[in-house]
């Protein structure tokens, strides 16, 4: 048995879905907006002391552009790599499986796409009750304790925040 540490977050704000209309959405990128909010959350981030061990992203440019602002404003010096498991068409049982072998130790940030984080979070912490009760906004964070035993993934919430709040906290 091992226990791990996941934060999850999801994107920065990328370019609206009516604008980007008739290109793959997988290669709708960050606006210069959400650039800049990711630059303060990854401020953020370093300010509380986030010790992040790997960094996973999505493969859409956007999840992708945010887990590069984190790694280089967050000043996390760590391998960071790609994986489809974060991707929005995937299941969330699918990250879980992949992304946490039972020998997995210290903290791993997991940056990737609405509903599927918050899926995770109801799996990992609700054990699949919490049925969409809430959801990660853009460039939010959410900690969850994961421990998988046996192919089986069991954990808690630790500590939920919000884009705003992380805002202010980079911008201190």
């Amino acid at each position: 048995m091992s226990t791990h540490t996941i934060v999850l977050m999801r994107h920065g704000p990328a370019e609206e879905r009516e604008a980007w209309a008739g290109k793959p959405d997988s290669e709708r990128p960050l606006t210069p907006e959400g650039e800049k909010r990711v630059r303060k959350i990854a401020r953020a981030m370093d300010r509380l002391g986030l010790e992040i061990a790997r960094i996973w992203s999505s493969s859409y440019e956007r999840a992708l552009e945010t887990a590069k602002l984190v790694r280089e404003h967050g000043a996390y010096d760590v391998p960071l790599e790609v994986s489809s498991v974060l991707t929005p068409e995937q299941d969330p049982g699918a990250a879980l499986d992949k992304l946490l072998p039972e020998d997995a130790e210290g903290c791993s940030l997991w940056v990737g796409h609405e509903p599927n984080l918050s899926l995770v979070i109801e799996r990992v912490a609700f054990r699949g009750r919490a049925s969409g009760s809430f959801s990660l906004r853009k460039g939010g964070l959410c900690c969850l304790e994961v421990v998988k035993e046996k192919g089986r993934v069991s954990g808690e919430l630790r500590w939920l925040l919000t884009p705003k709040l992380l805002v202010r906290i980079g911008d201190a």
